[in-house]
C-alpha cells in the first residue's frame, strides 16, 4: 500500500447543516494517513461549534473572514502538507470509508501521476447516479471530472494556486493549464466522492458567468459556443425539473440514463 500522507481540506461558510456529515466522510476513512484541514470563512451559525466538537481529529482549522471560496482554498494549500491533495467541501462526502485504501492501494497509481480521477455519484433532486469523467479531451471545452472526485500533487497546488480573477471556473483554469503544460493525469475506476447538486451551486446559478470564465480560461470561440448551448440546455432542463410532476421527471431521466453508457442509475429519491 502507498503510505503517502494524503491532505483533504474542507472549505465552508454558515454550513451548519451539512458540515458535519462531509466531516465524519472524511475521519471514518479507513486509510491511515490523512491530514484534515477546515477553512471556515467566519461562519456566524453554528458552524464553528461544529468544527470544535472535531478539533482534536483535524490538523488545522481556522475561522476568518476570506476573499471568496478559491481564497479560502489557496489557505487550505499553504498550510497542507500532504503529498496529495484533495478537496471535499461542506455537503459533500466520500463515495464510502474505503475510498482513499482503494485510491492509495498501490494498484491503481503506477507511474508519475500529477493528477489522479475518478467517478462521481450525483444527488439531484430527482435521485442519484454515478458518472464516470468525461475525455480528457474534453479540458479545451469545460472540467471533465468532478474536482471533489480528484487528488492533486500538493506541489503543484503550491505551485499554482487557485486565481481569485474567477469566481466560478478557477478549478478549471488550474486543471486547465496543468492539461496545457503536459501534466499527467491518471484515471482510475473508483467513485470517488458524493456531489450534492441538489442545493444551488455558483456554476448552476450562474450561467452566464460560468459561460464567460470558461471563455477567459480556454480562448476557443468555437468551445465557447458548446459551452454556452450546454449552459442553455442545462437551464432549460433545470426549468423543466421546476415545473413538470415528479412521476414524468423520473420516467425522463430513467430513461436519459440507460442511453448513457457512462452513467448508471443507483437509486432514487
Amino acid at each position: 500500500m502507498d503510505n503517502s500522507l494524503i491532505t483533504v481540506v474542507t472549505v465552508c461558510y454558515n454550513a451548519a447543516i451539512t458540515l458535519e456529515k462531509t466531516i465524519l466522510s472524511v475521519i471514518a476513512q479507513t486509510y491511515p494517513n490523512v491530514e484534515y484541514i477546515i477553512i471556515d470563512g467566519g461562519s456566524t451559525d453554528g458552524t464553528v461549534d461544529i468544527i470544535t466538537q472535531y478539533a482534536d481529529k483535524l490538523a488545522y482549522w481556522v475561522s476568518e473572514p476570506d476573499k471568496g471560496i478559491y481564497d479560502a482554498m489557496n489557505k487550505g494549500i499553504a498550510v497542507a502538507s500532504g503529498e496529495w491533495i484533495n478537496f471535499i467541501n461542506s455537503g459533500d462526502c466520500f463515495y464510502s470509508n474505503e475510498v482513499l485504501m482503494e485510491v492509495f492501494s498501490g494498484n491503481n497509481l503506477k507511474g508519475n501521476a500529477d493528477v489522479v480521477y475518478g467517478d462521481t455519484c450525483y444527488i439531484k433532486k430527482w435521485g442519484r447516479y454515478e458518472k464516470r469523467p468525461a475525455a480528457l479531451d474534453m479540458m479545451r471545452n469545460n472540467m471533465p471530472f468532478c474536482h471533489q472526485s480528484s487528488f492533486t500533487k500538493t506541489a503543484l497546488m503550491k505551485k499554482y494556486g487557485f486565481d481569485r480573477k474567477y469566481r466560478i471556473c478557477a478549478d478549471y483554469d488550474f486543471f486547465f493549464r496543468l492539461w496545457k503544460s503536459g501534466s499527467i493525469f491518471t484515471y482510475i475506476p473508483v467513485t470517488i466522492s458524493v456531489f450534492d447538486a441538489s442545493i444551488e451551486s455558483l456554476s448552476e446559478d450562474n450561467v452566464m458567468q460560468s459561460f464567460y470564465e470558461n471563455r477567459l480560461v480556454s480562448k476557443d470561440s468555437f468551445v465557447h459556443l458548446n459551452t454556452l448551448l450546454f449552459a442553455v440546455k442545462n437551464w432549460w432542463r433545470k426549468l423543466f425539473y421546476q415545473i413538470m410532476p415528479r412521476s414524468v421527471i423520473m420516467n425522463r431521466k430513467h430513461s436519459w440514463i440507460e442511453k448513457d453508457t457512462r452513467t448508471k442509475s443507483v437509486g432514487w429519491k
